[in-house]
């Protein structure tokens, strides 16, 4: 390794490379999301008592092939002064549904922060609680939430490309002009070789690589999909390679897919990395539905940076979709 370039900035790099962002995206059916304030470590879970006994909480209310995903987000720059000493939490919950889904379930409370390690165990029950404990408020309203990383202390191109991405978005008009569509601060969404990286509730769906026009490509779900798609990791719903499968029908199937409810099963996986997938599909309104045939072959492998301004170079598998086909 000592031949190799030094001093490179990951995301830099990795793109430079031509790695894919897809099938990079974390499953989850569950994700809670905690307001705090910074500074953060570059393992936000290890900054505080406080942040440290939040990460136990989510472990003692995950459950096999149910993993709590955990992350922290900053507050609101400008806050309201009638919710001073409360914390926003979101918890967003994926609908167990036998045609599948295009949205998770989200909760969105105001819990006083002296309290924040009493409620949070309440407020990740299964089933939902039909109460609130006291001092929580729930908020109501159908909201979008883009939580964009900008975690410098995990990589310095978070800080960088994620904070002048965000910049940028902030002063469109797109997002100015929806008073429903908030941006946030999130730490560590894992890949900051990708970044800026953002994912997009709640819908679920992650991207990497971006450049300002696919990120407002992306907001107003409109204008250039296949440079979207470039920067598509993969939707949370899926395990990684049914993210792929599932790129590849969006490809065929266009804007309009990011609302239709899905699902995904792998009929094949093959010892060289193909494999097949089937997904399967109906309209919001349940009109239509159907089902697509992906093949997936392994392509090659491309060198990468994990770190920046490390060593931490490796390799890592990119795949191509061969069929795509109704069924």
């Amino acid at each position: 390794m000592s031949n190799l370039p030094q001093g490179e900035l990951c995301s830099v790099y990795s793109f430079a490379q031509g790695e894919d962002p897809i099938g990079s995206a974390t499953p989850f059916k569950r994700c809670l999301l905690v307001e705090l304030p910074t500074p953060w470590d570059r393992d936000v879970w290890s900054t505080s008592d406080t942040t440290k006994a939040i990460k136990k909480i989510a472990g003692m209310a995950s459950r096999p092939g149910d993993a709590v995903r955990l992350l922290a987000f900053q507050p609101d720059p400008n806050p309201d002064p009638a919710r001073a000493g409360l914390s926003r939490v979101f918890v967003y919950r994926r609908p167990e549904s036998a045609a599948g889904f295009s949205t998770y379930a989200k909760r969105e409370y105001l819990v006083p922060s002296g309290e924040l390690l009493t409620v949070l165990p309440e407020l990740l029950q299964e089933p939902v609680p039909a109460s609130l404990p006291a001092g929580v408020q729930e908020l109501g309203g159908q909201t979008r939430d883009i939580f964009l990383c900008t975690h410098a202390d995990r990589d310095v191109c978070c800080g960088r490309f994620g904070k002048e991405l965000l910049e940028t978005l902030q002063m469109s008009d797109q997002v100015r002009s929806q008073p429903a569509l908030r941006l946030w601060r999130v730490s560590h969404l894992g890949g900051h070789r990708l970044a800026p990286t953002l994912m997009d509730m709640p819908n679920g769906m992650a991207f990497g690589h971006l450049t300002a026009d696919t990120a407002l490509s992306l907001l107003e779900r409109n204008g250039n999909l296949e440079a979207v798609l470039r920067c598509y990791r993969g939707w949370s719903g899926m395990e990684p390679m049914a993210q792929i499968a599932e790129r590849a029908v969006w490809r065929e199937t266009g804007w309009q897919w990011t609302e239709y409810h899905r699902q995904a099963s792998v009929l094949a996986r093959n010892e060289d990395k193909s494999g097949t997938v089937r997904i399967d599909w109906a309209a919001p309104d349940g009109g239509a539905s159907g089902s697509w045939e992906v093949s997936i072959e392994h392509r090659d492998q491309v060198h990468t940076l994990n770190n920046s301004f490390t060593e931490k170079y490796f390799y890592i598998d990119r795949f191509e979709v061969t069929t795509t086909v109704p069924v």
